[in-house]
């Protein structure tokens, strides 16, 4: 693990969604580059974006 996170020192690429620290530490860990937080962030912001256009497509039908 100490090793896999050396080999990484000085590198930069800072992503928020695709190069984050959880990944970094995911990836020193189990070796697999992922991030549950931006997963769950991602999946919120679509539910809540299908939300709203159902809304706005229901409110729209009611003032028609």
């Amino acid at each position: 693990m100490l090793a896999r996170a050396e080999s990484h020192l000085g590198e930069g690429g800072y992503r928020l969604f695709r190069n984050n620290c959880e990944h970094f530490a995911t990836w020193c860990v189990t070796g697999r580059h992922t991030s549950t937080q931006v997963r769950i962030d991602v999946a919120s912001t679509a539910l809540a974006a299908a939300g709203l256009l159902v809304g706005t497509t229901l409110w729209a039908r009611q003032r028609a």
